[in-house]
């Protein structure tokens, strides 16, 4: 992402029971302006929910309970 000046994005997908999987992403990073890392945190939690339910919509698969 250009608005962050560290971004590093590891997504591995984890076999799961009865043939399907889980997609875990890990996510570090800084922002380019000087704003506090929690301010953004809600912000990318919510774009990568909605990357997530897009994927899960496209191969199929259950909604996680969110942490």
């Amino acid at each position: 992402m250009l608005s962050q000046r560290i971004w590093e994005h590891e997504r591995t997908i984890e076999p799961a029971g009865a043939g399907g999987a889980t997609l875990v992403d890990r996510l570090a990073w800084e922002p380019r302006l000087p704003l506090p890392r929690n301010s953004l945190r809600p912000v990318i939690a919510a774009v990568f929910r909605h990357r997530h339910e897009r994927l899960r919509s496209h191969f199929g698969g259950v909604p996680l309970p969110r942490r």
